[in-house]
């Protein structure tokens, strides 16, 4: 996840979560955005840095409850609020070491097909990897028609 996508996640969270309160009526809209600005740049800070979207959603969706339980006002969070339930939801969220990391051969053929990306013609004529690669993972005879009608006409 770039750091662009996770900002905008949070940013539309953010935007959702605020509907349910009133915004400060000390501040005008140029306050607001940069209040708003401020909430999501310092909740980002406060999140690890190699998260996957759906890691990001349970993580977003623990510090909404969290904020919920300590905030007792109408009125929109603090910036503090919002730290504060981040980091305490972060505590709680176990390192993801597994991930979508991996150094099988396989897998990185089967993601590089699925994402349409040269492969090794190893994997392409019959033998011990073709039959390995179509075994062991999702792909099939038709996702490696495309690779095989590509290099006929190459």
């Amino acid at each position: 996840m770039t750091f662009d996508e996770r900002t905008k996640t949070i940013g539309q969270w953010v935007q959702k979560l605020l509907r349910r309160y009133e915004a400060p009526s000390k501040m005008d809209n140029d306050s607001l955005r940069e209040e708003l600005m401020l909430i999501v740049k310092d909740v980002n800070a406060n999140i690890a840095g190699h998260v996957t979207p759906s890691q990001l959603s349970l993580l977003l969706e623990r510090i909404s409850t969290k904020i919920r339980a300590s905030h007792g006002a109408r009125t929109w969070p603090t910036i503090k609020t919002f730290v504060d339930a981040a980091k305490k939801s972060s505590v709680d969220t176990p390192p993801n070491h597994v991930g979508t990391f991996s150094l099988d051969p396989l897998k990185i053929t089967e993601k590089r097909i699925k994402n349409g990306e040269p492969i090794s013609d190893s994997y392409l004529r019959e033998g011990v990897l073709k039959d390995k690669l179509l075994s062991y993972t999702s792909i099939t005879n038709d996702d490696l028609e495309k690779y095989r009608v590509d290099t006929i006409h190459e």
